[in-house]
């Protein structure tokens, strides 16, 4: 982990802004207490509820230092909002129950989203192409069914109802709203244009954020982002029908983070 994050996440507060980290969880044993002292949120990211994590992972070690960086988390910062995050695939389906019970036992809550498909958004060793792990339809139809019915008794699982019933139905249509809500810079300054990445809207490093906030490329992807409905992650169908006015989407998103 790079060292200087822990001053980009203290100049973000300093700001007012709300700060939090998606992690794997492989190094917060180590980094715990730095980490803690600048988040209003922390995200992990578990697969599975036990060591096959690793496995799946392909790195040994892990699940159990996710587990242990979070209960020294919760020790640290007990007020800190944590959560627990799982991409459903072929590879974790089965694990739905386990991981809810998992999030209970260490007294967090967990999402649950199904996978994005589409071109690679980064360089491959040996130009390796797509692998499939998306459920097929019926299955993941009957997957997030289990799921919305998890919900019904544990109500540890975030996801709003709305959310779980789009790939209930196994039509997952919804107007994107992501490109008001938030824009992605890479690495090198390019802010992500998601319907054609060769192409990007700008580059804060040539240009000021603001001018590309309110110029034409960006006035565009808003407007052409809403035709689109290929995104299934939970952070962007979420906040979609969020910014449409769902009300039951809006009440799951306050009680996540009243809790």
């Amino acid at each position: 982990m790079r060292e200087d994050i822990f001053d980009i996440l203290k100049a973000c507060q300093k700001l007012g802004l709300v700060t939090g980290v998606i992690t794997n969880g492989y190094l917060l044993p180590k980094y715990y207490r730095q980490l803690v002292a600048h988040l209003d949120f922390l995200i992990v990211s578990i697969d599975i509820p036990s060591q096959e994590h690793d496995r799946l992972r392909g790195v040994e070690g892990i699940f159990h230092n996710a587990i242990e960086g979070l209960k020294l988390v919760k020790a640290e910062n007990p007020r800190l909002k944590i959560f627990l995050n799982s991409v459903v695939s072929k590879l974790n389906y089965p694990h739905v129950e386990g991981l809810t019970h998992l999030a209970e036992s260490l007294e967090t809550s967990i999402t649950f989203e199904s996978v994005n498909t589409g071109q690679p958004e980064f360089a491959r060793n040996g130009g390796a192409g797509v692998v499939d792990f998306r459920l097929p339809g019926e299955k993941e139809k009957q997957l997030f069914r289990r799921i919305r019915l998890l919900k019904a008794k544990h109500s540890c699982i975030n996801n709003s109802t709305s959310y779980l019933k789009l790939f209930e139905s196994g039509k997952v249509n919804y107007r994107c709203h992501a490109p008001k809500i938030s824009i992605r810079v890479e690495p090198n300054g390019d802010v992500t244009n998601c319907l054609d990445r060769r192409d990007p809207i700008g580059n804060v490093y040539q240009d000021k954020l603001g001018s590309i906030i309110r110029g034409r490329k960006m006035r565009w992807l808003q407007q052409a982002a809403e035709r689109c409905c290929r995104c299934v992650d939970s952070g962007t169908i979420e906040s979609s029908l969020f910014w449409d006015f769902n009300p039951e989407a809006m009440l799951s998103a306050f009680r996540l983070f009243w809790r």
